[in-house]
């Protein structure tokens, strides 16, 4: 008896194409990623009404059984944007590198010097505007992230304090995060003796 195969092409469904994405970013997209993956503003919009997706800020959604964790407020925050060039910077940067204990009490998020920012519900965020170079951007865990070495530099002309500053930078340099010959010319930017 022979059998015939077909080959059957793999139909997935809108949400499981919203959760390919949103499994990678802590378990939320934005409706702009969302449309990308080829799901409808219709079945966003019905999939939120009938409560299979949850909507967290504009034009972000929360996306069951994609991978949450205690990052995903901040991937939250970076999607919430709107801006596929924002990134974390300054203390939260920071503090998601490890390189320093508290937790910032607000969310910096950096976004292009240009853009203009017009959604609400923005509370706890504090947005930069800022031309950053894409060298100076990087993935992390899963999060847009400043470089530890811009971060730092950041974080000084913030107004971070030199005790701050100089344990972050420590850190940073004991972890690998500063290679090379960078180490001493950073330190002298951020005014630390070695």
């Amino acid at each position: 008896m022979e059998c015939n195969t077909i080959d059957m092409e793999l139909i997935l469904t809108d949400i499981e194409r919203m959760r390919e994405v949103a499994s990678s970013q802590h378990g939320v997209i934005s409706r702009k990623q969302a449309l990308s993956a080829g799901v409808s503003s219709e079945s966003i919009r019905q999939l939120a009404f009938r409560g299979r997706i949850e909507r967290v800020a504009q034009g972000v959604y929360r996306i069951p059984q994609a991978h949450e964790g205690e990052r995903t407020p901040l991937q939250i925050a970076v999607l919430w944007t709107g801006r596929d060039e924002a990134a974390l910077g300054f203390e939260t940067a920071l503090h998601c590198y490890g390189l320093c204990d508290a937790a910032p009490r607000q969310v910096h998020i950096i976004v292009p010097a240009k853009a203009r920012i017009r959604r609400s519900s923005g509370d706890g965020y504090v947005l930069h505007y800022l031309d950053i170079a894409p060298e100076d951007i990087c993935l992390h865990e899963g999060l847009r992230l400043t470089t530890p070495q811009r971060t730092l530099l950041d974080c000084r002309s913030w107004g971070v304090s030199q005790t701050v500053l100089r344990e972050a930078f420590e850190r940073a340099v004991q972890r690998g995060l500063i290679l090379g010959d960078k180490p001493d010319a950073l330190a002298s930017q951020l005014d630390i003796e070695l």
